[in-house]
């Protein structure tokens, strides 16, 4: 008796197979040979899907970095003025973006829609003072390409940012305020 196959119980069956006999599968998979269980390699790819799966969930799930979504806020404010600027040099006539502090609302001129900044974010503004008018601001762009200026400084808990406009120049920037 020097392997498990040739041990033989008192009282179960033993099970013996014919020299030469096979059970297929209609595909050719020999049952009686096969080996039951996984390899490794399959038990390692089902835990990098279930790890991939796991981390997708996690993040999908929770909102952006508050630093990453106001720089995109950030952004989007700058494309506006830019927009506005374009707008005032193609046109030939003066185009104005109007921004209420209180409602943290920008307004453009050019037929962009509004853009609300939302719950949660600071809005302070600096500019001409011939431009404003009570919470509401306001950034002249003249068909030479140059502007009232101004800034504006958006924040939240976790960042803040300024978008400047240049009165010379017209030209618009974003920089991040440490």
């Amino acid at each position: 008796m020097s392997s498990r196959g040739d041990r033989h119980l008192p009282g179960h069956r033993h099970r013996s197979r014919a020299p030469g006999r096979t059970v297929r599968r209609p595909d050719g998979y020999d049952l009686l040979t096969a080996e039951a269980g996984f390899t490794l390699f399959e038990i390692i790819a089902v835990l990098v899907i279930a790890a991939l799966l796991a981390t997708t969930v996690i993040f999908s799930s929770r909102p952006a970095g508050g630093a990453a979504q106001l720089k995109a806020l950030a952004g989007t404010i700058a494309a506006g003025l830019r927009r506005t600027r374009g707008h005032a040099i193609r046109n030939s006539r003066e185009a104005i973006a109007r921004i209420d502090v209180a409602a943290t609302r920008i307004v453009w001129e050019n037929g962009i829609e509004a853009l609300d900044l939302g719950r949660g974010i600071g809005l302070e503004v600096t500019g001409a003072t011939s431009e404003a008018k009570g919470a509401v601001a306001g950034i002249r762009f003249f068909p030479n390409g140059s502007s009232t200026g101004g800034r504006l400084r958006i924040s939240s808990d976790r960042a803040r940012f300024d978008i400047a406009v240049n009165w010379l120049t017209g030209r618009v920037s974003v920089e991040q305020v440490r």
